[in-house]
């Protein structure tokens, strides 16, 4: 396993595609920034009224697809559960938020910003699948597979 490879999708891309979908399986994609903690879980910032926002509420299982530095191999994608922030993880969801490996060039925020009645929230998402995209050839053709990843192996940030 190319762990370099896998670190380096994460430490290079800011933003990802967060799929969610409603209780019977309509999906619905959304681009965001994204930062992550040692444990690899995402943590990023919405509307609370937003649609992928509303559909995390109906069915907390998502799809996350992250860029490779090539935009092709290295690509990385997951699976797992995502939710808002509950009160109590909101200052260290917070600090991951602003103080990641992603920085923010955006105004700084405070755990008051994510008050209930507040229009954004903070969302986590904790991942139970990594696959790393890999180019390969076969007869003389580019194909494309899907490497599952150990996250439990996955060096911590």
């Amino acid at each position: 396993m190319d762990y370099a490879a896998v670190r380096k999708a994460f430490t290079n891309t800011h933003h990802c595609v967060l799929a969610t979908a409603t209780p019977d399986g309509a999906p619905w994609l959304s681009a965001l920034f994204f930062n992550y903690d040692a444990s690899y879980t995402l943590v990023w910032e919405s509307a609370r009224l937003s649609r992928h926002s509303q559909l995390l509420k109906l069915n907390p299982r998502v799809s996350v697809y992250i860029a490779g530095a090539d935009k092709i191999a290295g690509a990385l994608y997951a699976s797992g559960a995502a939710s808002e922030v509950a009160p109590a993880d909101l200052a260290r969801c917070l600090d991951v938020f602003l103080n990641g490996p992603h920085q923010r060039e955006d105004p700084k925020r405070s755990v008051a910003d994510y008050a209930p009645g507040s229009p954004i929230g903070l969302y986590a998402a904790t991942l139970d699948e990594l696959y790393i995209l890999k180019q390969t050839k076969v007869e003389g053709y580019t194909v494309e597979e899907r490497e599952r990843v150990d996250l439990k192996a996955l060096p911590r940030t």
